[in-house]
């Protein structure tokens, strides 16, 4: 017969009331709010399923073993009181932290749906812009080594040099080409 200890009980948890699912929701909510303010608005959606993990450990860290909570088991550790209450929580803060994390997403694509359309565009087109400088790039250093190449004594020195200083300044990244900011 297992006997409530509310030692093993978290703050979420009293005697008199059982769980206040209000003090478990904050401190998720708190947490998922931070998770999902490390992406960019428009990129929440590839932080799912780190956020959704996030929330549902702090959920089962407070509700893991139901109201019963842990008795010592064998060697002094700490188990579940009632194992099948750990199954059903298991269950339970899945679908809460679920619940709590798309709807934090929701609220933010709600805030941001006028501008993150446009700003995945944006970023595709940066995206773009800088394959099609690489290509120009490539092409450009592969002409001027074959020019070089093709060229004798002084004249082969000073396109080599010359060669050298583009490479470098492509290496440093100096291109003039506008950058687009994505910021959150």
């Amino acid at each position: 017969l297992a006997l409530i200890n509310p030692l093993t009980h978290h703050q979420c948890y009293t005697l008199e009331e059982g769980y206040n699912q209000t003090c478990i929701n904050e401190i998720t909510s708190t947490s998922i709010e931070e998770s999902l303010s490390k992406c960019a608005k428009y990129q929440v959606d590839d932080c799912r399923n780190d956020t959704l993990a996030l929330a549902q450990s702090l959920i089962l860290e407070i509700t893991n073993c139901g109201i019963l909570g842990t008795i010592e088991g064998p060697n002094g550790i700490q188990v579940c009181a009632d194992p099948s209450a750990a199954d059903s929580e298991t269950i339970e803060a899945e679908r809460k932290a679920t619940e709590q994390t798309d709807s934090a997403i929701a609220a933010i694509k709600e805030e941001c749906a006028s501008i993150c359309d446009e700003l995945a565009s944006i970023r595709d087109l940066q995206t773009n812009l800088d394959a099609k400088r690489e290509a120009r790039t490539r092409s450009s250093m592969y002409t001027m080594r074959n020019e070089a190449n093709s060229l004798s004594g002084t004249d082969r020195t000073a396109k080599k040099a010359e060669f050298e200083t583009e490479l470098t300044r492509i290496k440093n990244d100096e291109f003039p080409a506008a950058k687009v900011s994505l910021e959150k």
